[in-house]
């Protein structure tokens, strides 16, 4: 990746998060179920609404179309690796029918260890 920097012209704010858009709430539900943590202890609620603190952050996503252009489309994995994994609403991550393994956030998020295809999601 550093190559493709130092042999053009590139420049200015490039963000690596990832090709998928998510707010701290999903990422905190992938964590949150794949890690096997109680439902109950994932509360959520709007910024305004968390008091006299510091601010928080709201839409963390990232645009990383213009690194992509640069890169490749392949070039960053998704994050969560499957898209099973990506939440499809706010109770997503209280609805389980098994325990994911210990290493599930390693291997299913990320797509380390073990090779994935023939991996149950």
């Amino acid at each position: 990746m550093i190559a493709a920097f130092c042999e053009n012209d590139a420049s200015g704010i490039w963000h690596v998060g990832g090709p998928l858009p998510l707010s701290l709430y999903r990422i905190a539900q992938v964590i949150n179920r794949l890690g096997n943590y109680p439902p109950e202890l994932l509360m959520g609620c709007p910024r305004a609404a968390a008091g006299p603190v510091p601010p928080r952050a709201g839409d963390v996503s990232m645009d990383t179309s213009k690194l992509l252009s640069l890169l490749g489309d392949n070039a960053i994995n998704p994050w969560p690796f499957h898209p099973a994994h990506v939440p499809a609403d706010d109770g997503w991550h209280g609805r389980r029918d098994r325990a994911f393994p210990p290493d599930a956030i390693a291997r299913y998020l990320c797509g380390y260890g073990t090779a994935i295809p023939g991996v149950v999601f």
